[in-house]
């Protein structure tokens, strides 16, 4: 016996894609304080990834004793995140919320026409777990940038909520397999 028929998990998923819809919405519409703007803005640039081998190599200058695992398993970590996320992605191909929602419109320019999964929010979490792990007692800080980031993603209606979370989990995840790899 099936708790679920097709028709119910059928209902669900449009639910969880109402409510996607609706939280998507709801933060776009945060916009309009200039601070707000710009620190979203200058969040999803930074999210980029462009510091993030600069962060890894500096952290790995001045503390030699991690140089070596820290540098491996970011290696091993973003190679696992960068497979899985373009493989998810164009598998997926689901369009981003400005093409489907009246009243999103992105305000960056767009890397390619599909949001899920997000790869910002993917990245932020393969540096904020690799870092965690060596500096637990800067963990807190480290996962904030990581969630302004993937918040941003959604602001600047580039992603829906989904789409970052699913970058969140597998950004965790493709860090956690580095460590247990090269650590």
């Amino acid at each position: 016996m099936f708790l679920w028929s097709r028709g119910s998990v059928e209902k669900k998923i449009k639910t969880l894609k109402q409510w996607d819809d609706r939280l998507c919405v709801t933060v776009f519409q945060w916009h309009g304080k200039k601070i707000i703007d710009r620190t979203m803005i200058a969040a999803s640039w930074f999210g980029h990834g462009f510091l993030y081998p600069v962060v890894v190599i500096g952290v790995a200058l001045f503390n030699p004793t991690i140089r070596k695992p820290l540098i491996s398993a970011g290696v091993v970590s973003f190679l696992v995140e960068l497979c899985v996320y373009l493989l998810i992605k164009f598998i997926i191909r689901r369009p981003r919320p400005s093409y489907n929602i009246l009243e999103i419109r992105h305000r960056m320019s767009l890397p390619d026409p599909y949001s899920f999964p997000s790869g910002h929010a993917a990245a932020s979490f393969v540096m904020a777990t690799l870092l965690s792990h060596f500096f637990p007692a800067i963990a807190v800080p480290l996962y904030a940038v990581a969630v302004l980031i993937g918040v941003s993603r959604i602001y600047n209606g580039l992603h829906y909520p989904s789409d970052v979370l699913a970058g969140w989990i597998l950004g965790a995840a493709s860090a956690r397999i580095g460590l247990v790899l090269m650590t």
